[in-house]
This record gives C-alpha cells, sequence and structure tokens, in this order.
C-alpha cells in the first residue's frame, strides 16, 4: 500500500488511500478524472457562445484518446465503455457545426 500511494502521490495529488472501517478506500477528485471534465467542458461548451464554445468542445474532445477501458471485455466494462462512447459522439457535431441561437 505504501508504494501504491508514493506512485500515487507523484501522479496527482488529487489521489487519496485512506483507510475506513477495515478497509482502504481510492478517492478521486472530479477534476483528476478525464470523464467528469470531459461532461464539465462540454456542459460549460453548451451553455456559451459559439467562439468560446468551440473551443470548449475542443478541449473536452481532445480528453478522448482511445476506447474507455482499452481491450478489456467484460459485460459492466462493455456497457459503461458504449455509453461514454456515445457521449463522446453526442459532443462531436456540437464541435463541428454552427449552433443556432436558443430562443428565450
Amino acid at each position: 500500500m505504501s508504494r501504491l500511494r508514493r506512485v500515487l502521490a507523484t501522479a496527482a495529488e488529487e489521489v487519496r488511500i485512506p483507510r475506513q472501517s477495515g478497509s482502504y478506500v481510492l478517492t478521486v477528485d472530479s477534476p483528476a478524472v478525464d470523464l467528469h471534465r470531459f461532461r464539465g467542458l462540454v456542459g460549460q461548451a453548451r451553455a456559451a457562445d459559439d467562439s468560446h464554445a468551440a473551443v470548449l468542445f475542443a478541449q473536452a474532445l481532445a480528453l478522448w484518446r482511445g476506447d474507455a477501458f482499452g481491450d478489456l471485455d467484460a459485460p459492466w466494462f462493455n456497457v459503461l465503455r458504449e455509453s461514454w462512447h456515445r457521449e463522446r459522439l453526442a459532443a462531436e457535431p456540437d464541435l463541428k457545426l454552427p449552433r443556432c441561437p436558443v430562443s428565450r
């Protein structure tokens, strides 16, 4: 456990492994997780004006580096992989196409 803590300490300060109820719990702050950053950037982009939205969508999509979970093949991983793939695909057209103004 001490080696794992040392490795994670150099990787990100947002990662901790506290001991709780006789076991260890890996805790990570949301901004350290690409999926959370992706969702946050997409949400900001959809609320931003067109010039800033394109930058935010590009930043969000740049977080994707291949398929989630790599080559792991298990039902749980496969369902999440497909769900997250659909989220990414839903954001791609927003980056490429001008958005229509929203009626207020």
